[in-house]
């Protein structure tokens, strides 16, 4: 009995590859994305600190700390902005590379899909030759008699 042999076989494999490097990279700019919240979630912490600090403060601090405080308050300010802006730049990133997986993905399922009809062709005309042949042996064997 013949063996089936899927005459795209290193397509498939190649597809497979791809897909899981396309799989990485998500994953890690997913990653990338997540360590961008987390540095934006200690910005936010440190605002929230400050401005705590500096109502505590109000009436027993000189003007010279207030200035201190509000100029440091400004600085996270802007490093919430420029924060922002790489979570932004990071969402488009994942984004891309989920993209490119699910691309990658469907070109894989195409391929399989065709390696699963030429398998169930395979399959079928294997049981036709095999009723074939049991055809032959029983019209031999009516012929012996």
């Amino acid at each position: 009995m013949e063996r089936f042999k899927f005459k795209f076989q290193g397509v498939l494999n190649y597809k497979q590859v791809v897909e899981d490097m396309k799989s990485v990279e998500f994953l890690n700019a997913n990653n990338e994305l997540k360590k961008e919240k987390k540095i934006l979630q200690v910005a936010i912490n440190q605002k929230k600190d400050l401005n705590e600090q500096k109502n505590q403060s109000m009436k027993s601090t000189t003007i010279k700390n207030l200035k201190y405080l509000n100029n440091f308050i400004d600085h996270t300010n802007k490093k919430i902005k420029e924060q922002n802006e790489r979570i932004k730049v990071a969402e488009d990133k994942a984004n891309e590379k989920k993209r490119e997986l699910v691309d990658a993905s469907k070109e894989k399922k195409m391929i399989e899909k065709l390696k699963s009809k030429e398998y169930e062709d395979f399959i079928m005309i294997q049981k036709k030759n095999e009723e074939k042949f049991v055809d032959q042996i029983n019209s031999f064997n009516s012929c012996k008699l």
